[in-house]
């Protein structure tokens, strides 16, 4: 619903009405103002396992809360940390020109097509740890371990086979100068050898730490 919304809107907005950087912004806003109230209406329902219960009448429990922070304060760290780091490449990518900036926009579009499979498989991993975590079942965390990571190396090699493939056609599509679909070029190979390689590891690892309690 809210990539319906989001792309839905962005045509209308943008191909129909003519609209110019708010015609992304506005339906970008309102898919998630709408995912947001959908979520919210199906945990209002008391027939779900996990749901909200209609009450104001809330307990602060001291012990949970800690547990909580024990781990979001550290998460958080951890993601801001990373945001300073995008944030300072972004900058010294800005000083470069109009060119480097644009080849870095259509890298990062690609580049998050490239790491869907790590991310969407990554997602369920942290869940599924944490699932044999709790029941105390150590060889099940390094049996699921090694084999979602074997998957997850798979998908990877795929995706990036294929937009190491397409990259030409794709390229095309966004109708680049010759430099700057040079330097998208340069940026993609060097992303794809990365992902392919230390991808993985560095990212999709890292939530068997976090399921364990391990780490942020």
């Amino acid at each position: 619903m809210m990539n319906i919304i989001n792309v839905g809107g962005n045509a209308i907005l943008i191909y129909g009405v003519h609209c110019g950087t708010e015609g992304v912004a506005i339906p970008t806003l309102v898919s998630r103002v709408a995912a947001a109230v959908a979520v919210i209406v199906l945990l209002l329902k008391p027939k779900y396992q996990l749901h909200i219960e209609r009450t104001f009448r809330y307990r602060p429990d001291g012990k949970m809360i800690r547990r909580i922070l024990r781990i979001g304060i550290s998460n958080g760290m951890e993601n801001s940390m990373f945001q300073v780091g995008k944030i300072l490449v972004l900058s010294l990518v800005s000083s470069f020109g109009t060119y480097a900036i644009t080849a870095n926009a259509v890298g990062n579009v690609l580049a998050m097509f490239e790491i869907l499979p790590g991310m969407a498989i990554g997602l369920g991993m942290k869940t599924m740890i944490s699932r044999c975590i709790g029941a105390g079942e150590q060889e099940q965390v390094k049996y699921y371990t090694r084999k979602l990571m074997v998957v997850i190396y798979v998908g990877i090699w795929v995706f990036n086979v294929l937009t190491i493939l397409a990259l030409p056609f794709i390229l095309k599509a966004y109708n680049l100068s010759d430099i700057t679909a040079s330097e998208t070029t340069k940026i993609i190979l060097f992303h794809s050898i990365s992902c392919m390689t230390i991808w993985p590891f560095a990212f999709a690892l890292p939530n068997t730490l976090r399921a364990a309690g391990l780490c942020g």
